[in-house]
């Protein structure tokens, strides 16, 4: 073959390649469960819901899966189980009943009595209310250009990037406990992750400074962080919201911006 063939299909290969890891700096990968691996090494600094978020899972799946009587307790060091273990189904022993004579006695006859039922009071148990994403006030974390919006496609943005100025104020963007702060998971950077009800979580991450800790009960429009850097140098906050493990559209939550 001629050698300018070969040129063009190593051009094609470098291209391709290149293309492929055009992706945004923060993306999740939870919802492929091909990649995930079926254990996690607790590292230390690390909380069950920052494991949950990095994974792409529910905090409450991974408890439930793992017999943790409290999301709190985790110990680094110690594995946690990323997926639903297997549960088998024993069959039941087959029973033979043997046919056995019984003495019939003569029929006696009774006189029927009338039975008056009472009516029954059924008691009405209240379950308790959960706090929909209606019942949370949501607002804008911070000022500033919208760099990227959210996409369901895997491997891209799962929220929203907000461009803005080094040091710039972020703030809650509703009331809640803040259930982890830190740089755990390198693509976040500095990541604050807010519990608003037991469905609804907020992340925060790229920030240079970090004004809150975990456990720390924190209000609507509470600035929790200073802005900070991504990756490549860029100043932006990267800002998701997940409902039960599972990253949402920020903006059908957040009011219109005037």
């Amino acid at each position: 073959m001629r050698p300018g063939f070969w040129l063009v299909c190593l051009s094609i290969i470098l291209v391709s390649s290149c293309s492929s890891n055009n992706l945004a700096p923060v993306s999740e990968r939870g919802s492929a469960a091909s990649w995930r691996p079926n254990e996690y090494l607790i590292q230390r600094g690390d909380t069950l819901y920052s494991i949950a978020w990095e994974f792409g899972l529910n905090y409450k799946d991974l408890a439930r899966w793992n017999r943790l009587s409290s999301p709190d307790k985790i110990i680094a060091g110690h594995h946690l189980r990323l997926s639903a273990p297997a549960t088998s189904k024993r069959a039941k022993p087959a029973t033979t009943k043997r046919a056995t004579k019984v003495a019939r006695s003569p029929p006696q006859r009774t006189s029927k009595v009338p039975v008056t039922k009472k009516p029954s009071k059924k008691r009405q148990v209240k379950k308790p209310a959960t706090r929909s994403s209606t019942q949370i006030k949501w607002q804008w974390p911070t000022t500033g250009k919208l760099a990227a919006t959210y996409s369901p496609t895997l491997g891209h943005n799962r929220g929203l990037n907000i461009a803005g100025k080094l040091n710039q104020p972020i703030k809650a963007a509703a009331s809640g406990v803040v259930v982890y702060a830190g740089e755990g998971l390198q693509a976040y950077g500095r990541m604050i992750i807010i519990k608003h009800s037991e469905r609804y979580l907020s992340a925060y991450a790229n920030n240079h400074v970090m004004n809150v800790r975990e456990g720390q009960r924190i209000k609507s429009g509470q600035t929790i962080a200073r802005m900070g850097r991504r990756i490549d140098g860029r100043t932006m906050l990267h800002f998701e919201i997940r409902r039960n493990g599972k990253p949402v559209d920020p903006q059908k939550y957040l009011p219109k911006r005037r």
